[in-house]
């Protein structure tokens, strides 16, 4: 596949890699725990694409981790995954690998790009990436959606480099469940919830946008000022949401 990320940001990546682990030499969990995007770099310097990362290390929704959609990591994941990949860490692999995974899905696509069999794989993988993605909240939500009669997309491209976790033919509901009972974390999460609403809603104003934020801790005040500003509702639970929709296309 494609990268997101251009030559240069991957070098930039690689350059604080570089810094966070003494020259390569100490790449330990914490390191992954702060830094998800990490995982990019590690995947890469195995020659691996994301479904076989995946199977060999366990992780799921690594693209996630990759973009920092998923903002942290657990420790005990990081340390899974440092436990089956190597830790010979050599920059100019990683920059083969990128080049070559970058010239061989352009490569593919553009001489099929008329061929039928080419946009239906192109639809097909499509549709099973955004399958892989899905969190355990978004994956719950599409379900519900889909017994009320709407047919939701996961994981959907708005354009502008925008992709937004569910899309109902008239609005957006961006997705984040909490586990922490640490209230700064709450609200530092609820925050970057906020920064990708103001994202969504700077390029599309006039779009309905709803927040589903699903936490441990009951949100006080200022939270709900944060995600207010950019968003045009915000419930804790998903039985809310579903009753403001209703049946069918309300929404």
């Amino acid at each position: 596949m494609a990268f997101k990320i251009s030559y240069g940001q991957l070098n930039e990546l690689i350059d604080e890699f570089k810094a966070d682990t003494s020259s390569f030499k100490e790449i330990s969990p914490v390191i992954l725990c702060n830094r998800p995007a990490f995982v990019l770099l590690l995947r890469l310097n195995m020659g691996l694409s994301q479904p076989k990362f995946e199977e060999v290390t366990g992780l799921t929704n690594s693209v996630k981790y990759e973009k920092e959609k998923i903002k942290t990591m657990k420790e005990k994941t990081a340390a899974n995954i440092l436990a089956k990949v190597s830790l010979d860490f050599e920059p100019e692999r990683v920059r083969r690998f990128f080049n070559k995974f970058n010239e061989e899905s352009d490569g593919w696509f553009k001489a099929n790009k008329t061929d039928e069999k080419a946009v239906r794989a192109r639809q097909k993988g499509a549709h099973a990436s955004m399958k892989l993605r899905l969190t355990t909240q978004e994956d719950d939500l599409l379900k519900k959606l889909s017994k009320n009669g709407f047919k939701p997309e996961a994981n959907k491209s708005l354009g502008n480099k925008i992709i937004a976790d569910i899309v109902l033919p008239n609005c957006v509901i961006e997705c984040k469940r909490l586990v922490t009972t640490n209230r700064r974390q709450q609200t530092k999460k609820t925050r970057e919830l906020a920064y990708e609403g103001y994202k969504i809603k700077f390029l599309y104003p006039t779009l309905k946008l709803y927040a589903l934020i699903e936490v441990k801790l009951p949100l006080v005040s200022t939270d709900f000022e944060e995600l207010q500003g950019p968003f045009d509702k915000v419930f804790t639970n998903s039985e809310d949401l579903l009753i403001f929709l209703g049946p069918g296309q309300k929404a």
